[in-house]
């Protein structure tokens, strides 16, 4: 093997066998099955704490998620109404003045409707 592969390969294997030398502590939940089965009435919140948690669990990425989809939706909508609001003034002054055009913001005429040379008298 390249030297590149088993120094990548080194880690995941070292990984993988810590995993499998912990399976052993991580059998604790056949403890809260036998717990819950036992018919203990103090048992009863143990099992309420599992439900609340399981339900926090998964509603939070939606949670989050919404919130991030609604703060969006604001933003969008406040970006849009300021844009709104800026070009309303622009759309009460002359034609010639929203396009950059001074000369015709203040009246003046503009070159004739032909386009040509005015006629020279003569």
């Amino acid at each position: 093997m390249r030297p590149s592969l088993l120094k990548r390969m080194v880690p995941a294997a070292l990984a993988v066998a810590l995993v499998l030398a912990c399976a052993s502590v991580a059998m604790a939940c056949p403890g809260c099955k036998d717990a819950i089965a036992s018919s203990d009435p103090t048992h009863g919140g143990l099992v309420k704490g599992f439900f609340w948690s399981i339900l926090f669990m998964m509603g939070t990425p939606y949670l989050l998620l919404a919130s991030f989809c609604g703060w969006m939706y604001i933003k969008v909508r406040r970006a849009r109404a300021e844009a709104a609001r800026s070009a309303a003034p622009a759309a009460q002054l002359p034609m010639g003045a929203r396009r950059g055009n001074p000369s015709n913001a203040r009246g003046a005429a503009g070159p004739p409707v032909g386009g040509g040379a005015l006629p020279s008298g003569g």
